[in-house]
C-alpha cells in the first residue's frame, strides 16, 4: 500500500467482502483498488465478483462512492425457489436526483426463464412513494407475467392526508412460482387500499377504501372488502386523571363469499 502526492491510496490485490467474518457468501477480488478520499471514490481494476469463492463475474473497471449516493451496480442477488429454480439478479442503481432513485435488477431463473425487477422511489414536498415492479417471460408456460405494487403518501396543506397501495398481479400462481419479490406483509391477501385522513384540531375524519384479492385462497378463507368512514373526536379530560375518548365508525363489508355470508348476505353495514 502507499499514497501519491494528491493523498490517494493504492492497494495490490485487494479482497472486499461486506459478510460478516468467515462468510464469503459474496466478494470482490482485483488487481488494484485506488482510494481517493478528495472525490469519496473507491476505483477498482480487473475486480472480479466471487460467490463462494467461485468467480461470477468479472470488469476491467469498477467504483463505487464511499459518501453520498451514487450510479452504478450493487451486490448480486443470489436465492433458489422450488418452482423457479437458482435465481441470479444483478441490479443497477440509478441516482436520478437527490430526491429520486432507481433499481433496476436483470434476472435469470434457471427453471422459468429471465426478466427484470425494478424499485422507483420518490420524495416530493407534498408526496412520497415507491412503485414496485418484477416482469419476466415464463418459458414454461410461454406466457408473460408480473407483480406490482405501488405505494404512496400524499400530505396536503396542514392536517388532510391520502394513502394509496395498489397491488396487480399476472396469476394466482406466481408467488407459488417466484416467491415473495416484492415483500409483501400477505401474500394470502393481497390488498389495495385508499385512506384519506382530515385532522384539524378538535379531532380527526378518516375515510377510505380497502379491496383484497382474494383469487390465492379458498373461497371459506377469502377477507371482505370494506368502505368505511371514522371520526373521532379529540380527547375529553375530565377532571385531573380522568380522560374521556370515543370513536364514531360506519362500515359497509361487501364480496363476502357464500361460505361466510350466513344470513347477511353478500353485503353487510356495521355502525
Amino acid at each position: 500500500m502507499w499514497r501519491d502526492e494528491q493523498h490517494r491510496y493504492y492497494f495490490i490485490d485487494p479482497y472486499l467482502s461486506f459478510c460478516p467474518p468467515n462468510g464469503n457468501t459474496w466478494s470482490v477480488n482485483a488487481g488494484m483498488m485506488i482510494y481517493d478520499p478528495n472525490r469519496s471514490i473507491v476505483i477498482l481494476k480487473d475486480p472480479t465478483i466471487m460467490a463462494y469463492d467461485h468467480p461470477v463475474v468479472s470488469a476491467a473497471y469498477l467504483d463505487f462512492a464511499t459518501k453520498g449516493r451514487k450510479s452504478g451496480f450493487l451486490k448480486p442477488v443470489l436465492g433458489a425457489t422450488p418452482y423457479a429454480g437458482t435465481i441470479l439478479s444483478i441490479p443497477y442503481y440509478f441516482n436520478i436526483a437527490s430526491n429520486m432513485d432507481l433499481v433496476l435488477g436483470p434476472t435469470v431463473y434457471t427453471k422459468r426463464g429471465g426478466g427484470i425487477d425494478s424499485k422507483l422511489r420518490y420524495l416530493t414536498t407534498a408526496h412520497s412513494g415507491e412503485l414496485k415492479f418484477k416482469g419476466l417471460y415464463d418459458f414454461d408456460q410461454k406466457t408473460k407475467r408480473y407483480q406490482v405494487d405501488w405505494s404512496q403518501h400524499s400530505h396536503f396543506l396542514r392536517d388532510f392526508t391520502v394513502d394509496i397501495n395498489y397491488t396487480n398481479f399476472s396469476d394466482k400462481d406466481v408467488f407459488k412460482d417466484f416467491g415473495n419479490a416484492l415483500n409483501l406483509n400477505d401474500t394470502l391477501h393481497p390488498v389495495e387500499r385508499a385512506d384519506a385522513a382530515w385532522m384539524p384540531q378538535w379531532g380527526m375524519f378518516q375515510a377510505g377504501v380497502v379491496n383484497f384479492h382474494n383469487s390465492f385462497v379458498e373461497s371459506s378463507a377469502s377477507i371482505p372488502d370494506v368502505n368505511y368512514v371514522r371520526f373521532t373526536p379529540s380527547n375529553i379530560n375530565i377532571g385531573r386523571n380522568v380522560n374521556f375518548s370515543q370513536r364514531f365508525e360506519y362500515a359497509y363489508f361487501n364480496e363476502i363469499s357464500p361460505a361466510n355470508q350466513g344470513d347477511f348476505g353478500d353485503g353487510v353495514d356495521r355502525a
